[in-house]
C-alpha cells in the first residue's frame, strides 16, 4: 500500500524520436485503463538565492495547469535505492502565482521553511515547461501512472531539453514499475535517471554539485525481517552505484569510477554472503551482468592506481628521470582508452537493462517467493539471528585462511584479502543491528587496516607483472625498460616493511572482539524483540 503523502517513481530518459515509439507500444494498449490525457504543464521552482531550501532537503514549486495554480512541497533527495524515487510530498491548489506561505507551514517540512531568511527570500529560480501525456495502466492487483514528458528546463541564462518517462506506483508493489520499464526498454533504449526535474534545474543554476559519493549506510535494524534487511542492503548498494554515474559520465572523475567499482563489489559481496537465501537462476543471471560491468570499469581503475600509486611515488623520488615520464605517458594513453571503454559501457543498452534487472530483483525477485517453506520462514524471521550466523561464518573463514599468515604467498594473500572485504562489508551492513557502536568501529577499523596492507602488497604484485609486460613489449624504449626496473626495485624495497605492517594488522584483528552475540543467542533475542514489537502494534 502506497502512503497518501508518498510518491514512488521510476524515471527514465529517452531520445525524442523514441518517445513516439513508446506511445504505440502494445503494453499500453493491453493494460491501459481509460483514455490517455495530454496537457501542457509549466512549473516555477522557488528557493532563496543561496539555495537554503535545496540544502535543507526540500523543493517548492507552483505548477500552472490552465487557470489552476497547484503548490507542491516535496522532500528532496528521496532516492530510496534500486533507482526509485520515494519521497514525501504535499500538494494543494492556491490563489495566484506566488507561494502560499500558510499552506507551506502546514506541511511536514515546516521546520525547513522556518529557518531564518527562507520565506522572506524566496524567489523564482527556474521553470520546467513540457507537454505531458499520461496513461493509467494496471489490472486487478496493481496500478501505475505512466507519463511521457517532452519539453525543457529553463533559466534566465539557458535551458536543458527534457524528454523522459515516469512510472509512478499508485497501487501494488514497486516490482511492477521495473517490469513495465524493462518491457519498454526492449522497444526503445532508455537510461535510468537519478535526477528529478528540480535537480536538473538546480544543475543549470549552479546549485547542484556532481561530486563522487562514498557508500551510504544501509540502515538495517533489529526489527527487520531477513528479506527486508537484504533488500535494504542491496538498495543501498545500487544507490551508491547510481549516485556516482553522473560524475563519471559528465566529469570523467576518477574517484567516481572508484566508487562505482566499490558499489559493484559491495553488491556482489552481498549476493555471495546471502547466497543461501537468494540463490537461484535469476540471481546467477544477475551475477553475470554485474561481472560484465565490473570488467568494463576495471581496466580504467587499474591504470589509475598504477599511475598514481605505483609510478607516482617513484616519479616524485626521481623527478629528473625521463624514462619515468615516458612510462607515465604510455600508461596515460592506455588509461584514456580504458576510460573510453568504461564510458561506452554506461551508454550501452545492456547497462540500463542491468540497472532495471537489479531493481526488479530487489523489489520482486524470485528469491522473495521460495517454494520451500523453511526458506520462506527464514526470510520472514527477524534478521538478528541470521546476521550473527553470517558474520560468524565469515569471521571463521577469514581466521582459517589466515591461520599461517607468515607463510602465505601473494595469491594466497589476495584470496585472504577478498574474504576480508566480504567480512568487512557484512560488518558494515549489519553494524546497527545490535548495541555496541564502539565494538563495531573497532572491528571494522581492524579489518580496514588489514585490508589496506594486503591491498598495497597486491598492488605491488600486480605492478610487477605489468612492468614485466612493458619490458618484454616490442617497441619499448631503453629508457622505459630502465624506468620499469627502477620502479620494480623501489616498490620491492617497500615489501618487507609492508609485510611487517600486515603481520601487525593481522595480530590486531585476531585480538579484536567480535561485536555480534553468538548466533543462537542472537536469534532468540531477535524473536523476543519481534514479539514485543508485534504486541506494541
Amino acid at each position: 500500500m502506497v502512503d497518501d503523502n508518498t510518491e514512488i517513481e521510476l524515471k527514465l530518459e529517452v531520445a525524442e524520436p523514441d518517445l513516439e515509439r513508446l506511445r504505440r507500444h502494445p503494453l499500453l494498449k493491453e493494460t491501459k485503463k481509460g483514455r490517455a490525457t495530454s496537457k501542457t504543464l509549466k512549473s516555477v521552482y522557488f528557493d532563496t538565492p543561496d539555495f537554503l531550501l535545496f540544502d535543507g532537503g526540500a523543493s517548492l514549486r507552483v505548477r500552472h495547469s490552465g487557470k489552476r495554480r497547484i503548490q507542491n512541497v516535496k522532500a528532496r533527495g528521496g532516492n530510496g535505492g534500486a533507482g526509485l524515487f520515494s519521497r514525501k510530498e504535499w500538494e494543494r491548489d492556491i490563489d495566484g502565482d506566488a507561494p502560499d506561505t500558510d499552506a507551506i507551514m502546514e506541511t511536514g517540512l515546516a521546520d525547513v521553511f522556518s529557518r531564518p531568511g527562507v520565506l522572506d527570500e524566496l524567489k523564482p529560480l527556474f521553470t520546467t515547461d513540457f507537454r505531458r501525456t499520461e496513461y493509467t495502466l494496471g489490472n486487478g492487483t496493481w496500478e501505475v501512472a505512466l507519463t511521457l514528458d517532452k519539453g525543457a528546463v529553463v533559466t534566465d541564462t539557458g535551458s536543458m531539453p527534457l524528454c523522459e518517462v515516469e512510472l509512478e506506483l499508485m497501487r501494488g508493489d514497486a516490482a511492477h514499475l521495473f517490469e513495465i520499464a524493462r518491457t519498454l526498454h526492449e522497444a526503445a533504449p532508455m537510461r535510468l535517471s537519478t535526477r528529478s526535474k528540480s535537480e536538473r534545474g538546480y544543475a543549470l543554476v549552479g546549485g547542484l554539485d556532481r561530486v563522487p559519493v562514498k557508500a551510504p549506510e544501509a540502515p538495517v535494524t533489529a526489527d527487520m525481517s531477513v528479506a527486508e534487511a537484504i533488500q535494504t542492503i542491496c538498495r543501498s548498494c545500487q544507490r551508491h552505484l547510481l549516485q556516482n554515474e553522473a560524475p563519471l559520465r559528465e566529469l570523467r572523475d576518477a574517484e567516481a569510477l572508484h566508487q562505482m567499482r566499490v558499489a559493484l563489489r559491495r553488491l556482489r559481496s552481498a549476493l555471495s554472503v546471502f547466497k543461501d537465501v537468494v540463490g537461484g537462476p535469476e540471481t546467477e543471471d544477475l551475477k553475470v551482468g554485474l561481472k560484465w560491468l565490473t570488467g568494463e570499469l576495471g581496466p580504467a581503475r587499474d591504470t589509475d592506481v598504477f599511475i598514481d600509486e605505483i609510478l607516482g611515488p617513484v616519479r616524485s623520488a626521481h623527478p629528473d628521470e625521463d624514462g619515468l615520464e615516458a612510462l607515465v605517458g604510455r600508461f596515460q594513453r592506455r588509461n584514456k582508452d580504458h576510460y573510453r571503454k568504461a564510458l561506452a559501457a554506461l551508454d550501452d543498452r545492456r547497462y540500463t537493462e542491468l540497472m532495471l534487472q537489479i531493481g526488479a530483483w530487489i523489489e520482486g525477485g524470485a528469491w522473495l517467493r521460495p517454494d520451500d517453506q523453511s526458506a520462506a520462514d527464514l526470510l520472514a524471521a527477524p534478521c538478528g539471528g541470521y546476521a550473527a550466523k553470517v558474520l560468524q561464518a565469515r569471521h571463521k573463514k577469514v581466521r582459517k585462511r589466515g591461520k599461517r599468515f607468515n607463510e602465505l604467498d601473494a595469491p594466497q594473500r589476495h584470496r585472504l584479502r577478498v574474504q576480508i572485504k566480504k567480512l568487512r562489508y557484512a560488518s558494515e551492513f549489519f553494524g546497527d543491528v545490535w548495541d555496541g557502536e564502539k565494538k563495531v568501529k573497532a572491528y571494522v577499523k581492524a579489518l580496514k587496516a588489514l585490508q589496506g596492507d594486503l591491498g598495497d602488497l597486491n598492488d605491488i604484485a600486480v605492478a610487477h607483472d605489468l612492468l614485466h609486460e612493458i619490458v618484454g613489449k616490442d617497441g619499448a624504449e631503453a629508457r622505459e625498460v630502465w624506468a620499469a626496473g627502477l620502479t620494480a626495485g623501489w616498490h620491492g624495497a617497500r615489501q618487507a616493511a609492508l609485510m611487517d605492517s600486515a603481520r601487525s594488522a593481522w595480530k590486531s584483528f585476531a585480538g579484536t572482539d567480535v561485536f555480534w552475540p553468538k548466533p543462537k543467542k542472537a536469534a532468540a533475542k531477535a524473536e523476543k524483540a519481534a514479539r514485543q514489537a508485534a504486541r506494541g502494534r
